[in-house]
């Protein structure tokens, strides 16, 4: 076929990759391009460019190069011209894991990224000229639905299952109601609803779509076949090819005649965390199933467990059945109903129907408090939104969250993880239930009785039913609040910056002795670079600084995976380096794509003033001491960039506070800013600017460096995220 071709031509200098990176946003747009293939052909012309850049022509060389993007349908074809000095690629060694990471990075890094993101990289020489060519094979797909439209038939799903829920008292027809919707939402080929077999140990397919009419029931022992799989883990599968997955069981497709390509799979938790069932969709109609597809079966899987669990209550004795249907009362009126606040208040409502209590209340996991967000009973007026206990310190929500069970507490006078406040002085029965989503829990519903031991099984079985159909009308409202934000600015992009946003620390410490400031400018909507604070026992602070390698969308997610694994691992109380060397591991194992994230993590005691630390691949910090004010100290990379290698090892050094002692932590968009004469802002303008300020605040040393790099880059536009983090010692 005849392609289309997008050509321009540049000069061989910085400024030219902001141009290119305008080029081929619309080139992009034009050949609609998937963001991962995107990325992937954006981040190896980066590489090809920067080396024309830098080597093709000498220091006082003037040159151009030649870029011209093509469309073939099934793939697409880069081929970048420069007249500069030759490059061999044969002359570049092989890369090598095992090198030094500097040794890595001047050694063929480069080539080896390009070769390992494109499908075809060649080198040739013709007449004076260097001639690279790339290609990049994509799989047909259909075109994309709109968003508006997407989000409109997913609401549609919902509020049909919602009502489902409300009305249908047949369990078979309201699961089969629930599969067939969830198949046409994210356009799949067809869906199956496993129920697990407790006495056999094994799935028994309950709704199966199979229009051969070869497959009339499944039996699936535990851990056998993808479904089989994520019964046994609890872990969400998604499948973007079988051919060579190691848990697809192909029989299943030779008994049938169907020819199974892509896959979906997420299990089904009832109100105990415990694996009822298993989920499954097959065939992605457009392409391979994301990351949205997944959240829209999550929520539907949480309604079916919901349908699987109200109908065994059914099942039971009466006083059970009649609780069952008081139960779905109160879904009907959560699920009319997605204002969050209006939700969690119908929640205690019409909690206090179905089980007794005076004292009742939602908490919600902000960060690392517990913050409560409804409450009924209270004999005094309680803000919303107040942060009422510290997860660390709170032993109630950490057994729930290790759990996924809920606990009663027959008098809290008697027990030693109670902790007593102004508006429970007068309780003595505490019964709490954790709200589950998936595998997480996201909160608590606690309810209390001023007589002791009020509370029996009985009660925890409904509350615990109960809790589980708030966490899901909980998960629903947050995912329709997010929803509305994506269709009043008609982008996903925002509701992405303002998720990764969230996940930065909404101030800095305040702690005695010390002064920390933090500052966060990403260059696009949605950044790479993070930070975070982790507050750990026996006065000690945690910290990190981190960029991820890379721009936009899938940056900005492995951003929010490599700050969740750290942060969750760092609660272990592991030392710097073994930290590292875990984290890094974990991304390796956890990530598809070809990022990799620079992480510097400190460890700071706040009585000492000792910080042991471990750098991978970080720029490195710069320490100045007040009694060397004009000296200063880079605390240099431990280790290689995380999410590259597995099994890396990270060395870990120590430094002591003292008193007047400052430590400055940046990303590389604060050091290689540039200029209209196309300078780096560098090092040494950066410790010029530190060594002038360094008696001053961190707040105002902080806003000295941003003011300096604005001063310095002028009317230049910034495509690079710049985090700055101080730390001094008062």
């Amino acid at each position: 076929m005849q392609p289309i071709s997008h050509q321009i031509r540049l000069p061989a200098k910085r400024q030219s990759l902001i141009d290119f990176y305008q080029f081929f946003r619309q080139v992009s747009q034009d050949f609609h391009l998937s963001e991962q293939i995107q990325f992937d052909i954006e981040l190896s012309v980066e590489e090809a460019l920067t080396n024309i850049i830098h080597h093709a022509y000498g220091p006082d060389e003037e040159g151009d190069f030649v870029l011209r993007i093509s469309d073939y349908g099934d793939k697409i074809e880069v081929i970048i011209q420069d007249w500069g000095k030759p490059f061999d690629p044969e002359a570049i060694p092989p890369f090598d894991y095992s090198a030094p990471v500097e040794a890595r990075i001047n050694g063929g890094m480069g080539l080896h990224f390009m070769r390992t993101l494109m499908d075809s990289v060649e080198y040739r020489f013709e007449d004076g000229t260097t001639i690279l060519t790339m290609i990049k094979r994509r799989d047909p797909v259909m075109p994309l639905m709109p968003v508006e439209e997407r989000i409109e038939r997913e609401l549609q799903v919902f509020d049909a299952v919602a009502r489902a829920l409300s009305t249908e008292r047949n369990a078979d027809a309201l699961l089969d109601l629930i599969v067939d919707k969830l198949t046409d939402v994210v356009d799949a080929d067809r869906g199956t609803l496993y129920l697990y077999d407790p006495e056999r140990n094994e799935l028994v397919s309950k709704i199966l779509q199979d229009d051969t009419g070869r497959l009339t029931q499944i039996r699936l022992p535990m851990g056998e076949g993808v479904a089989g799989y994520v019964a046994e883990t609890g872990e969400t599968v998604n499948i973007t090819s079988t051919a060579n997955d190691p848990h697809f069981a192909k029989n299943f497709d030779r008994e049938s005649g169907y020819h199974t390509q892509t896959m979906l799979c997420t299990p089904m938790r009832n109100a105990g965390g415990e694996i009822i069932g298993v989920i499954q969709l097959l065939n992605k109609r457009d392409g391979v199933f994301t990351r949205r597809d997944e959240i829209v079966l999550s929520v539907l899987a949480s309604q079916a467990a919901i349908a699987i669990e109200n109908n065994r209550l059914l099942q039971s004795e009466k006083e059970k059945r009649q609780i069952a249907d008081r139960l779905r009362e109160v879904s009907s009126i959560i699920n009319s109903s997605l204002e969050l606040a209006e939700v969690l208040q119908l929640i205690l409502q019409e909690l206090e129907h179905v089980v007794p209590f005076d004292l009742a209340s939602i908490l919600l996991i902000e960060g690392q408090e517990l913050v409560l967000r409804a409450g009924r009973g209270f004999q005094k007026p309680i803000p919303m939104h107040s942060p009422l206990f510290k997860i660390t310190e709170n032993l109630l929500i950490q057994e729930m969250m290790k759990t996924h069970l809920p606990l009663i507490i027959p008098d809290v006078r008697e027990d030693s993880r109670w902790i007593r406040t102004e508006h429970t002085a007068e309780m003595h029965s505490w019964l709490g239930a954790p709200l589950i989503v998936g595998d997480q829990v996201i909160g608590e519903l606690s309810i209390n009785h001023r007589q002791a031991d009020f509370y029996r099984q009985t009660h925890v079985d409904i509350v615990r039913t109960f809790a589980n159909q708030a966490a899901a009308a909980i998960e629903r409202a947050r995912l329709h609040e997010q929803t509305i934000v994506q269709a009043r600015l008609q982008q996903e992009v925002e509701t992405a910056r303002t998720i990764q946003t969230s996940f930065l620390p909404d101030r800095d410490p305040q702690l005695a002795g010390w002064d920390i400031a933090a500052s966060w400018q990403p260059a696009k909507e949605v950044a790479g670079d993070f930070y975070d604070y982790i507050y750990l026992p026996d006065d000690r602070l945690g910290f990190v600084i981190a960029d991820v390698c890379g721009k936009g969308i899938p940056a900005s997610l492995f951003m929010a995976l490599s700050r969740t694994i750290l942060r969750v691992m760092a609660q272990t109380d592991l030392p710097p380096s073994l930290l590292l060397e875990q984290v890094n591991n974990q991304l390796k194992s956890d990530s598809r794509s070809n990022l990799f994230v620079t992480l510097f993590y400190g460890l700071l005691d706040l009585q000492t003033g000792a910080m042991t630390f471990a750098n991978g691949g970080h720029n490195p910090p710069i320490w100045i001491q007040a009694e060397r004010p004009k000296q200063f100290t880079m605390l240099n990379p431990t280790g290689p960039a995380l999410g590259v290698f597995p099994n890396v090892y990270y060395d870990q050094n120590t430094i002591n506070f003292k008193s007047g002692d400052v430590l400055v932590l940046y990303t590389d968009g604060v050091i290689e800013a540039i200029n209209e004469d196309e300078e780096e802002f560098d090092e040494a303008r950066l410790v010029d600017c530190i060594v002038a300020h360094a008696h001053h605040s961190a707040e105002t040393l902080n806003a000295a460096i941003r003011q300096t790099v604005a001063r310095f880059i002028g009317t230049q536009s910034t495509e690079d995220d710049a985090t700055i983090l101080v730390i001094k010692r008062n």
